[in-house]
C-alpha cells in the first residue's frame, strides 16, 4: 500500500512516518524543515503543489497531519492558520475525490467542542474529510507524549526532553485535566485501521484517565531525577472522552491505560537516540 504523508517532519507526523515505514511504501512530505533526505518537498497551502505531487506519487491513502498545533500561533494569525489547517484539507480533498483515494485525518479532541480558533479549524476540516468518496478515518488524539524524531517542536513532550537534557527544575500547571495520547498509539491505530480496511470512523485516541500537565511531567522527570513544582494556572478542563477504551476494544484496536502510556515513555526516553529518520 503506498501512503502521502503530509507534515513528516512534525512532532506527530515524524514519529508516524517512523513507525510505518517498516509496513507500508510511505512517502513523507516537509514544509521547511526537512528532518530527512528521504521527504519531499510541499506547501500544502498551494493547490497547483497539492494537485503536482498527488499526481506524481499516486498514492491509495494520504494521511494527513501537515498543520499548526499552536492555538496561539492560530490566534495571532488568523488567516494564516485558516489557510494552513483548513483550507489546504479542502485542497487535498478535492484531489483525492478526483482521484479515489482515502484520507486519513489526524484531528484533536478538542474538535468535539471547539473554543478557539485552532480547533475550530480542525472541525471545520473533519466535515471536509467526510465527504472523501473513497473512504475516511477521523483520529481524535489529545497532548501527544512519547519520542519523536522531531525534538525542536515548541510542544509539552519536548519541553520535558529540554528538562531532562539540561536537568532544569520544571514548574507545571496541575489546573487543566486532559486524557494524554501516547504518540505511537497514533501510528497503531492507523495501521491496524488499514489492515482491517476500517473506512468512515471518528476513533479517539488516548488513554481514559485524566491528567494534569503537572501528573505527568511529574511521573515523567522524576524519574531522570528532575524536580517538578506544581503551578495553578486555573485553566478549565479540556474536552474529555468517555469510554475510549471500550471503543478502541469494541472495534479491535489497540488501547492503553496511563500507567502503560508512563512505562512506555520512560522507555522510549532512555532510548531516544534510535528515534531518527
Amino acid at each position: 500500500m503506498k501512503i502521502l504523508l503530509t507534515g513528516a517532519s512534525g512532532y506527530v507526523g515524524a514519529r508516524i512516518y517512523f513507525d510505518l515505514k517498516s509496513y507500508f511504501h510511505i512517502i513523507g512530505t516537509y514544509f521547511s524543515n526537512r528532518l530527512s533526505q528521504e521527504l519531499i518537498q510541499l506547501d500544502i497551502t498551494d493547490k497547483s503543489q497539492v494537485k503536482k505531487v498527488i499526481g506524481d506519487i499516486k498514492p491509495e491513502v494520504i494521511v494527513h497531519v501537515a498543520n499548526s498545533p499552536s492555538s496561539q500561533w492560530c490566534e495571532a494569525n488568523p488567516g494564516e492558520a485558516i489557510k494552513l489547517n483548513q483550507t489546504s484539507t479542502e485542497y487535498l480533498l478535492d484531489v483525492a475525490n478526483k482521484n479515489n483515494i482515502k484520507i486519513v485525518y489526524v484531528s484533536t479532541m478538542g474538535a468535539i467542542i471547539p473554543k478557539d480558533l485552532y480547533q475550530k479549524t480542525k472541525a471545520a476540516s473533519e466535515k471536509t474529510v467526510k465527504l472523501a468518496q473513497a473512504g475516511y478515518l477521523i483520529l481524535r488524539p489529545s497532548v501527544g507524549i512519547g519520542c519523536s524524531p522531531n525534538t525542536t517542536s515548541d510542544n509539552f513532550f519536548n519541553k520535558l526532553l529540554d528538562c531532562i537534557e539540561h536537568k532544569e527544575q520544571a514548574v507545571f500547571d496541575t489546573s487543566l485535566k486532559l486524557q494524554p495520547t501516547h504518540v505511537a498509539h497514533i501510528s497503531q491505530v492507523i495501521q491496524k485501521s488499514l489492515e482491517k480496511d476500517m473506512w468512515n470512523l471518528t476513533i479517539p485516541i488516548s488513554v481514559s484517565e485524566m491528567r494534569s500537565r503537572y501528573d505527568i511531567a511529574k511521573d515523567l522527570l522524576e524519574q531522570f531525577g528532575v524536580k517538578v513544582t506544581p503551578f495553578n494556572e486555573h485553566i478549565p478542563p479540556f474536552n474529555s472522552v468517555e469510554g475510549v477504551d471500550n471503543e478502541l476494544k469494541k472495534l479491535g484496536l489497540p488501547s492503553f491505560s496511563y500507567e502503560q502510556v508512563i512505562e512506555r515513555t520512560i522507555s522510549e526516553i532512555k532510548n531516544r537516540s534510535n528515534f531518527v529518520i
